[in-house]
């Protein structure tokens, strides 16, 4: 069995140079067009006419307005020499590119974006099949002029593994890998997130997709040349370095992804550990402060 589409996959992700916008077009996806495909939104389904399939669907079942969008992973069977061709359900705000010759895809693009928000947030249903997963993932962009490239400003992404059967909110801070302000944004959500192939049966449900512009945790990742954070990924233990800081009043406070602060410690130390052996996989946020104000911040990742 060839892999047809694994656009995330190979996710060739090239931002557009375009005009200031906040917004995501859609986002409630409310409109559709007279191919019940989503406005603003680009899909596989143009591209699976020929077999008279479809990978991503109006959905009348809503956690706010009328409808919602429903991802699905299929098995298609397309003429010889082809055969069966595995397809996952995506959307996304870029453009979908398909190589037929090679049978890969990929996404390039995005939509105007000029802000520098805390977290991409939606609803969700979902469910995987055997070893799968699903993606949301969120991209700010800037056009870098004197290498005519684009530079990668932050990223929002995670892995949904389990089945969730009823409406869900879900916030995915952005984690940003520059001081610059974005010009562009795009937003891929796929059914089957596998590198090596997609899963017959997975499916992911969204609804009310925003992004948030405040958040009480502050997400500047930058100017904190005076602490370290290592290992990062780290599994059971995270270690924080403090280099040419008073080790005076410091206080360490960690937050998940939606915020809820899960420690609170006094650092007395250059080094300090932190235990997170009992943490769920996922990418938490840390914030050093003195006296309620921040003076250094992070995030780190447990495996």
């Amino acid at each position: 069995m060839k892999n047809f589409l694994p656009f995330c996959i190979s996710l060739l992700i090239i931002s557009s140079v375009a005009l200031a916008q906040q917004d995501i077009p859609n986002s409630n996806f409310e409109d559709w067009d007279e191919n019940d495909n989503p406005v603003g939104w680009q899909t596989p389904n143009p591209f699976l006419i020929f077999l008279g399939e479809k990978v991503v669907f109006k959905n009348d079942d809503a956690i706010q307005g009328n409808y919602s969008v429903k991802m699905e992973t299929k098995v298609l069977t397309a003429p010889p020499p082809v055969g069966e061709i595995p397809v996952p359900g995506l959307i996304t705000l870029g453009e979908i590119v398909v190589d037929f010759v090679n049978q890969t895809g990929a996404v390039t693009g995005g939509v105007p974006f000029t802000a520098r928000p805390f977290a991409l947030t939606t609803y969700v249903k979902a469910s995987q099949a055997d070893n799968d997963s699903s993606l949301i993932a969120a991209y700010l962009f800037r056009y870098d002029e004197p290498s005519s490239s684009m530079d990668t400003i932050a990223i929002a992404t995670t892995f949904i593994t389990e089945e969730i059967a009823d409406w869900m909110e879900l916030q995915i801070p952005f984690l940003y890998l520059s001081e610059e302000t974005p010009d562009s944004i795009n937003v891929v959500c796929i059914s089957s997130a596998s590198f090596e192939t997609s899963y017959d049966g997975s499916m992911l449900v969204l609804d009310d997709l925003k992004v948030k512009m405040e958040s009480g945790i502050e997400m500047d990742l930058f100017g904190n040349a005076n602490m370290k954070t290592y290992p990062n990924p780290a599994c059971d233990q995270v270690t924080f370095e403090i280099e040419n800081m008073e080790m005076r009043d410091l206080i360490l406070q960690v937050f998940d992804q939606q915020g809820k602060m899960l420690e609170e410690v006094s650092l007395e130390n250059k080094i300090s550990r932190l235990d997170i052996s009992d943490y769920t996989p996922a990418t938490y946020l840390y914030r050093l402060t003195r006296h309620n104000e921040k003076v250094a911040g992070g995030f780190f990742i447990k495996e």
